[in-house]
C-alpha cells in the first residue's frame, strides 16, 4: 500500500466489492448512462455477490488494486495470478494477468493510471511473478508502454464463443 497526494494504492478488500462492481460497470458500459437501472443494479449485485463469496473462500485469483480517496474508489487494475506448471528450475512459478483497468473520467490523464500500475509491479515483483500480461485497448497501448510493457508477437487465440 502506498499514499501519494492524498489517493491510497492498494489492495481492494470485502468492503470494496459494491464500488468495484460499480467501476467494472462504468468500463463494460464506456460510460454510457444509456442504460437499464434494473440492468445495472443486478449486474452490480451479482458482481459484489462473485467477489465477496471468493474473499471468503480465499480461492480467489484475482487481486483488484484500487486508487482510494478517503473510501471512495476512483480507479481499479486487477491482476489475475496464473499459476504456471512446475519446472525442474521452479516449481511455483506464476505470471499475472491484467485486467479490468478503468479510471474515473474525472481522475484521467493525472497521473492515477501510472501511480497505480507502479503499485502493481512492486507487488507483483514481492509476489515473484514472472511477467504481467495486458491485452489493451487501441487507445492504451501508450500509456502501457510507457510503463515498460513491450509489444510481442501476439499469442494464438481460439475463440470457442463470442461474448
Amino acid at each position: 500500500m502506498s499514499i501519494q497526494d492524498g489517493i491510497t494504492f492498494r489492495l481492494a478488500n470485502s468492503r470494496d466489492a459494491l464500488q468495484l462492481a460499480d467501476l467494472r460497470w462504468r468500463l463494460k458500459t464506456d460510460d454510457s448512462s444509456d442504460f437499464s437501472m434494473t440492468a445495472r443494479n443486478d449486474f452490480v449485485t451479482a458482481f459484489a455477490a462473485f467477489t465477496e463469496s471468493a474473499s471468503e473462500r480465499q480461492d480467489e485469483p484475482y487481486f483488484h488494486w484500487v486508487a482510494d480517496i478517503e473510501g471512495h474508489l476512483i480507479a481499479v487494475m486487477s491482476v489475475c495470478k496464473m499459476l504456471k506448471l512446475p519446472e525442474p528450475a521452479r516449481l511455483d512459478g506464476c505470471w499475472g494477468y491484467l485486467t479490468n483497468c478503468y479510471t474515473l473520467p474525472d481522475y484521467r490523464n493525472r497521473g492515477v493510471g501510472t501511480k497505480l500500475l507502479r503499485a502493481i509491479r512492486e507487488w507483483a515483483k514481492e509476489q515473484e511473478l514472472e511477467l504481467l500480461v495486458v491485452w489493451p485497448s487501441d487507445r492504451s497501448y501508450a500509456f502501457y508502454e510507457r510503463s515498460g510493457f513491450h509489444r510481442y508477437p501476439d499469442p494464438l487465440i481460439l475463440k470457442i464463443q463470442d461474448s
